[in-house]
């Protein structure tokens, strides 16, 4: 959806360019390429090898609604679920009815916490409790994502993913975004990271899957705060909670999507497409991250109150919006 092209538009356009400026990769693309082929995911994806690029959405998967540390953690010290771990354990005699199919899995239930499920008389003999996981939600989304793969995909995910993307007019990922979410689980936001390192890392030279990776965002909570702390959002009429509004019309992705058509991405490399939203996402997010600038952050900004700019190169263009501040109390 279009944003209206108004002064408040410009004045975000502006602002976000000058991050850019300062922090969007050089080498974003050549890097992203680099490391699909150390990971080997070049390699799964010529030869369609959809077991070992379950692993790699699983361990995207594994990341959302934890600090990245944390998670990281818990894999280190309880291993990965892999894809001959859920084929092992569906040939099970006795199945619970349950794991059948794809479509007979929604409403699983599992809760880990709970030790609890849809069906609890085949809890005691069913492979959803033995995944090591760390909470039944990623239990469940690790066997909705086999069942997915094997039920919809038909075994073969880069097949249907090249199929979706030939459907298109325009290349785009939207449609893969739209079969996805609806796996147990997963947002927008972590279907959106494993995408972006997918299409635009996985088949170099592929510029169909390039320019629909090109237009993936991941909207966390450092770039809507920054939206947010910049004043961009007041400006736009568009103030929301973080969370699924940040994709929904006239959202962060949206403002950050519009912005991006007005930036040209080949200033910051000459392999880059003109217009390259999952770039501007990535500046600002670098800008606010503590791995990276480590500039507009909760560790940096008493979010009670209006950040007082200090050492901000951007202070004077901000409008130092208080992240707490109520709705039509934008406390500047």
């Amino acid at each position: 959806m279009a944003l209206p092209e108004s002064a408040a538009m410009r004045t975000a356009i502006s602002l976000i360019q000058r991050v850019c400026d300062m922090t969007a990769p050089r080498n974003y693309l050549a890097e992203t390429k680099k490391h699909s082929i150390n990971t080997g995911m070049v390699a799964a994806v010529a030869n369609h090898d959809t077991p070992a690029l379950y692993y790699g959405l699983m361990e995207t998967f594994s990341y959302q609604g934890i600090a990245d540390r944390i998670a990281s953690d818990y894999l280190d010290r309880h291993g990965r679920v892999h894809w001959a771990d859920i084929a092992n354990g569906l040939r099970r005699p006795d199945l619970c009815p349950k794991l059948e199919t794809y479509w007979t899995f929604h409403g699983c239930g599992y809760r880990k916490s709970a030790c609890t499920c849809a069906v609890p008389p085949r809890l005691p003999h069913c492979i959803v409790p033995e995944l090591p996981t760390r909470n039944g939600r990623l239990a469940q989304s690790a066997v909705a994502l086999y069942l997915f793969l094997r039920d919809v995909c038909g075994g073969d995910c880069i097949g249907w993913l090249d199929d979706l993307l030939s459907r298109s007019k325009e290349p785009t990922a939207a449609p893969i975004i739209d079969a996805l979410r609806h796996i147990h689980g997963v947002s927008d936001k972590v279907l959106s990271l494993a995408l972006v390192r997918l299409l635009l890392g996985g088949r170099p030279g592929d510029q169909v899957w390039q320019a629909a990776g090109a237009q993936l965002i991941v909207i966390d909570t450092l770039v809507h705060n920054w939206l947010h702390r910049t004043g961009i959002l007041d400006n736009l009429n568009a103030r929301h909670p973080y969370g699924p509004k940040c994709y929904a019309p006239s959202g962060c992705a949206d403002i950050l999507r519009d912005a991006a058509f007005q930036i040209d991405a080949r200033r910051y490399g000459p392999d880059n497409p003109p217009t390259f939203p999952r770039l501007v996402q990535y500046a600002i997010w670098r800008f606010c991250a503590a791995e990276a600038f480590d500039i507009c952050n909760g560790h940096r900004i008493d979010d009670r109150q209006r950040c007082d700019g200090h050492g901000c190169p951007i202070a004077h263009e901000c409008g130092r919006v208080a992240l707490h501040a109520p709705l039509g109390q934008t406390a500047r």
